[in-house]
């Protein structure tokens, strides 16, 4: 008797799991790694946007031509300052770091080097995400007046801090605000007004 308990129980347990497992329900789950709005909306996942608008001031945002010393987007701006201006010599050959001896020739076009796009597309990250924390702030309910105005300026600093590197290395820098929504494809954002002249984007940093 006790025998046939031994093999009943273990049975029904299985067939309970396999049950359970075989429900549609079952599969129905949210994405792991994905972030929804329902995720950051409480002071905790504000933070969380905040803390990673901070991180990209090292210019370290995981480049695909990068290999762990992103030179063109080092937030220090060692290759546009220094080496081009002769403060600091590269060093070594020219077949190091090409795209720097193209920068420090004067010889660089927005074709033939990726320390220019790295730059670039480090300083629009660190826009794209310091907006998204001001988009997400007004949805936040668990969040105290005090806490909501220092995490906005913030996020504006960072904001400012990111179009300032734009502009000083760039110039006719674009200037995009938490109204420019990625979600919405309008990535296009003109640094020309109606008449053809450049934006003056002082006034906004």
């Amino acid at each position: 008797m006790k025998t046939k308990y031994k093999i009943i129980l273990p049975l029904c347990f299985i067939g309970l799991i396999i049950i359970y497992g075989c429900k549609k329900s079952f599969l129905d789950k949210q994405p792991l790694g994905s972030l929804s709005s329902a995720n950051v909306t409480s002071l905790t996942g504000v933070q969380g946007l905040l803390i990673g608008a901070y991180s990209v001031l090292d210019g370290e945002i995981g480049l695909a031509n990068s290999t762990g010393f992103a030179y063109g987007s080092a937030g220090s701006n060692w290759v546009y300052g220094s080496v081009c201006a002769d403060d600091s010599y590269k060093g070594s050959t020219p077949t190091d770091q090409p795209d720097l001896v193209l920068l420090q020739t004067w010889s660089v076009s927005s074709a033939n080097t990726s320390y220019v796009q790295q730059k670039w597309q480090m300083l629009f990250d660190g826009v794209q995400r310091s907006n998204e924390v001001l988009r997400v702030l007004p949805n936040v309910k668990d969040i105290s007046d005090a806490d909501g105005k220092v995490i906005a300026g913030e996020a504006r600093f960072l904001r400012a801090f990111y179009h300032f590197g734009g502009k000083i290395v760039f110039n006719n820098f674009p200037y995009v605000d938490e109204s420019v929504s990625v979600a919405n494809n309008n990535l296009n954002v003109p640094n020309v007004d109606k008449t053809g002249k450049f934006i003056d984007i002082w006034p906004y940093i």
